[in-house]
Order: structure tokens, then sequence, then C-alpha cells
């Protein structure tokens, strides 16, 4: 609300945001991943994490959303990794900055590099398990 009362974010008709005169970066939303939490040899419950990658170049939007079941499977898999490597530790996410890292990486191999501007990672809930 802030930036469009300063005039740096305008709405235009097709309801597509823009800062300073340019378009928003395309997001790309990978489906929600659930991942199970174990403790003990026993999954204890589950957390559901939203992963979306915004995108460097607005053209390169089709080409993402064609390999989007890849992202996917990329950013499960790593989701797993970073379990094993302590950056989720009980279903929190301990390390984030090195998790947004590797997802940009394992994004970038499949879309090329410096296809990914930014990563964001949002844990949407915990459910019992």
């Amino acid at each position: 609300m802030a930036l469009l009362a300063a005039g740096l974010l305008t709405v235009s008709v097709d309801g597509h945001a823009q800062v300073s005169g340019k378009a928003a970066p395309p997001l790309l939303r990978i489906r929600p991943l659930m991942m199970p939490v174990v403790l003990s040899g026993t999954v204890r419950r589950y957390v559901i994490v939203e992963v979306a990658l915004e995108l460097a170049d607005p053209l390169a939007l089709p080409e993402a959303q064609s390999k989007l079941p890849l992202l996917q499977d990329a950013a499960l898999r790593t989701l797993y990794d970073a379990v094993d490597a302590g950056w989720i530790e009980r279903g929190a996410i301990v390390d984030m900055t090195a998790l947004r890292r590797r997802i940009e990486e394992n994004s970038e191999r499949l879309l090329g590099a410096g296809a990914v501007s930014r990563v964001t990672i949002l844990p949407l809930a915990r459910q019992g398990g």
C-alpha cells in the first residue's frame, strides 16, 4: 500500500503490478510440497512448503512453465537433501540462505544460468502425523 501511495507501484487494467514503470518480474509458483518430519523413526507430522521462483526474464516464463514438473521434482529433492545437510531440522528451516541458494542452483540447471533472480520459500502449514 505504501508503494501505491508513493506512486512507485501501479496496477494496470489487466491486473499486472508495475514498480517504477516496469512490469513486475514473473513469478513461477511450484505446487506446495509436503515433507514428513521423522523423529525416532516415526513420522510425527508433515510440513507443507511452497516454493516460488522469480524469473529474471519475463520472456522465459513459457519455457519455465513447460519445465514445471522437473522444477517441482528438483525442489522436492533439494528439500530432502536439506534435511540431510541439517538445513531443515524437525520441520523448521534453520538455514534459509543455503536452502534458497541450492534451489536456485538446481532450478538454473534446468532453466539456464541467471534465469532465476529470487527464490521465495513459504512454510504453509504443519499437519499432525
